[in-house]
C-alpha cells in the first residue's frame, strides 16, 4: 500500500469554545485538525495547505462564512475543497445560499457528534483515496519516463553498435575474398573450406546487423505517415524479392488492395518479409501465395496465405520473438528477425499481427495484420 499524508481538516469559527467542541468530537479520527478563528485566517492557511474538507462557520464578524467561501472557490488551489457550513439555525435561505456558493453540505448548531464524525470521515477517506491515486499516477509517470529513456538509450546503442560493427566486417569479408581469389586451389582443400566458412559467417553477420539496425530505427528514424496505395507497396516488395520468387517457381496472387496510412518503406518491408517467408518455408509443391484483404471494425485486415510447411500452433507467439527460429539456419537461412520486425512495424502503425491458426504442419500458414482504414473508396 502506498503511504499518503494524513488528511487535514480546517475548522473555521470565531468562537474558541466552538473550535474546542469540534476538536473534541473529531480528536480520535485519523485526521489532522487545523483551527482558525476568522475567514482571513482560513484564506491564509489555504495559500500553503491542502485540506480534505473545510468546516466553516456561516456567521462571523467581519468576513463572514459566505464571503470566505466565495473567495475560497475563486482560488485555483482551493476551489475544489469541499465546504461544510456550520449554521446556528436550520433556515432554508441559509441552506440555499450555502449550496449556491458551492458548499457540499451544512450542519446546524448545536452539532450532533455522530453526524459531524460521519461527514468528516467520508471526506477524509475520499481525500486519502485521491491522494493515493495521485501518488500512484506520479510513480507511473516516472516509471514511464524512465522506460522511455531506457528504450531510447537501447535504440541508440543498437544503432551505434550496428553501424560501427559494419566497418570491421567489411574488412574481414574483403580480405577473406582477396585470400580466396588469390590462393584458391594453391592451399589444401581444408584451407579453401575455412575461407568459405569465414566469408559466409561474415556475410551472415553483416545481414544480421543490417536487420538489427532496421529494427532499432522503426519509429525513431523514419518518415512521416501518409496515404499509400498498398498495391504499390506490394509491387515494390515483389520486385525486391523477384529473384527468390522466380527461382522457387512461386505464384503470388492478391485481392484489389486499399489505400492505407503509413510509411512506405516500412510497410513494403512487412509485405516483403511475409512473402519471402512463404517462399522460403515451402513444401515439395511450388509455392502458392495469396494476399487477401477485408474491412473489419474500422480496420483493413490483410492475410498472407501460403501452401508451405506451415507453423505448429504451439509456436504462434514464439515466431514473433527476436532471433527466434523454428528451423536450423543450415536448412532455412535467415536471421530470425523478420517477423519481429514485421510486428514492430505494424504496431508502430497502430495495428496488430498474428498467425492465423487454421491447420498444423504441412497445411500451409496464414499471417494476418491490420492497418487503420483511410476514408475513401476501396479500389
Amino acid at each position: 500500500m502506498t503511504a499518503v499524508e494524513t488528511p487535514r481538516v480546517l475548522v473555521v469559527d470565531d468562537r474558541r469554545d466552538n473550535l474546542l467542541t469540534v476538536e473534541a468530537v473529531l480528536r480520535d479520527l485519523p485526521i489532522e485538525i487545523h483551527s482558525v478563528e476568522s475567514g482571513e485566517g482560513a484564506l491564509k492557511r489555504l495559500l500553503t495547505e491542502d485540506y480534505a474538507v473545510i468546516l466553516l462557520d456561516a456567521h462571523m464578524p467581519g468576513m463572514d462564512g459566505f464571503e470566505t467561501a466565495a473567495l475560497i472557490k475563486q482560488r485555483e488551489r482551493s476551489r475544489r475543497v469541499p465546504i461544510v457550513f456550520l449554521t446556528a439555525g436550520d433556515e432554508p435561505r441559509l441552506a440555499l445560499r450555502s449550496y449556491e456558493l458551492g458548499a457540499v453540505d451544512y450542519l446546524t448548531k448545536p452539532l450532533q457528534p455522530g453526524a459531524l464524525r460521519s461527514k468528516v470521515t467520508v471526506f477524509a477517506e475520499l481525500w486519502s483515496a485521491h491522494a493515493e491515486l495521485r501518488t500512484l499516477n506520479a510513480q507511473l509517470q516516472a516509471r514511464t519516463e524512465e522506460l522511455d529513456r531506457s528504450n531510447r538509450d537501447l535504440e541508440q546503442f543498437a544503432y551505434v553498435a550496428s553501424h560501427d560493427l559494419q566497418e570491421p566486417l567489411r574488412k574481414i569479408t574483403g580480405f577473406c575474398g582477396l585470400l580466396r581469389s588469390r590462393y584458391h586451389g594453391k592451399l589444401d582443400d581444408r584451407a579453401d573450406q575455412y575461407l568459405d566458412f569465414a566469408i559466409d559467417g561474415a556475410t551472415r553477420m553483416s545481414r544480421l546487423i543490417t536487420e538489427l539496425l532496421a529494427f532499432s530505427r522503426v519509429g525513431r528514424a523514419t518518415s512521416a505517415h501518409g496515404n499509400l496505395d498498398s498495391q504499390k507497396l506490394l509491387d515494390a516488395a515483389l520486385r525486391n524479392i523477384g529473384t527468390q520468387i522466380d527461382e522457387a517457381g512461386a505464384k503470388v496472387t492478391y485481392d484489389p488492395l486499399p489505400t492505407v496510412l503509413g510509411e512506405p518503406s516500412l510497410l513494403t518491408t512487412v509485405f516483403q518479409n511475409l512473402i519471402s517467408n512463404a517462399v522460403k518455408f515451402r513444401s515439395q509443391r511450388p509455392p502458392e501465395i495469396h494476399v487477401g484483404v477485408a474491412r473489419v471494425d474500422g480496420l483493413w485486415r490483410f492475410r498472407v496465405r501460403d501452401n508451405g510447411i506451415g507453423v505448429d500452433p504451439e509456436y504462434a507467439e514464439k515466431v514473433f520473438g527476436i532471433f527466434q527460429r523454428l528451423h536450423g539456419s543450415d536448412r532455412y537461412p535467415g536471421t530470425g528477425l523478420g517477423l519481429a520486425l514485421c510486428r514492430k512495424i505494424v504496431e508502430h502503425h497502430g495495428g496488430t499481427i498474428w498467425l492465423d491458426i487454421d491447420g498444423g504442419e504441412g497445411t500451409g500458414s496464414a499471417f494476418c495484420f491490420t492497418l487503420p482504414v483511410v476514408d475513401g473508396p476501396h479500389r
